[in-house]
This record gives structure tokens, C-alpha cells and sequence, in this order.
């Protein structure tokens, strides 16, 4: 399933960036990195740099590699794709992932960790990135 209909996802080479703001990483996809960046510079208070970017043939492929990084981060995460580690670890991780990633289902929390309320208590979102790769 994606978020796009069918015949309008985009095409093409996507890549899965590893951005810090301060102690934060972002983990996410973007067929222009760069343009990510400024896009995201203009909506965070403080700079943001890359710290790692890898491109994937596909979308498909893409979007597998950043959910199989957000579940293995999960219990590091604070907001959305935003998580609390090193840089480096996030940017290793990358590396690591297989060329093609299966498809991974995530049972985790993808809303904030807010003060005052425990990890168990935000409800989980259970879903999975499928699909037919374009190649």
C-alpha cells in the first residue's frame, strides 16, 4: 500500500538522508536531498546538516530502508522521524542496510514522547510498506 495513488507516485531514483539538528537526527526520503535541507532549515530554529545519504533505485525501496531505520530506532524516538542518537549511529545504519530492503512492518510509536506520559501509553500505528518495486 502507499500513500500515493498508483499512477501519480513519483518516479525515479529516491535516496534515505540522515540529517542532525543539535543532539536530533531526522531519518527520511527525498528524491533532492539538498532541496530537503533548505526546506527544513527554513521550519528549525537551528542549523541542520547531513550527515549521511544513500539513493535507492526506486521510491518503493526508499520508503522499505527509512521504515526498517525508524523501527530499529524506534524506542530513540521523540517526535515523528525525528529521533535522540549520535549521528554517526543513524548514518551507519544506513550503510548497512541491504540494497533491497524487505518490506518491515512497524509496531511502534510515531507520535511524540511527551513529558509526563510512558512510552506504552501512546497507541501503536501498525503498518507496512508493500508494493511492487518499478524495475
Amino acid at each position: 500500500m502507499s500513500i500515493f495513488p498508483r499512477d501519480s507516485q513519483p518516479k525515479g531514483p529516491t535516496s534515505v538522508y540522515v540529517v542532525t539538528c543539535l543532539d536530533r537526527v531526522k531519518i527520511g526520503i527525498a528524491m533532492n536531498v539538498h532541496a530537503r535541507v533548505i526546506d527544513l532549515q527554513f521550519v528549525c530554529p537551528f542549523p541542520v546538516a547531513i550527515v549521511a545519504q544513500r539513493e535507492f533505485p526506486t521510491r518503493l525501496e526508499a520508503m522499505r530502508a527509512e521504515r526498517a531505520l525508524h523501527a530499529k530506532f524506534d524506542a530513540e524516538r521523540i517526535h515523528g522521524e525525528w529521533f535522540v542518537l549520535a549521528g554517526e549511529t543513524a548514518a551507519q545504519a544506513l550503510r548497512d542496510l541491504p540494497d533491497s530492503p524487505a518490506s518491515v512492518t512497524i509496531r511502534g510509536r510515531l507520535r511524540s514522547r511527551q513529558p509526563g506520559i510512558p512510552h506504552g501509553k501512546n497507541p501503536p500505528h501498525n503498518f507496512a510498506i508493500t508494493g511492487e518495486t518499478d524495475a
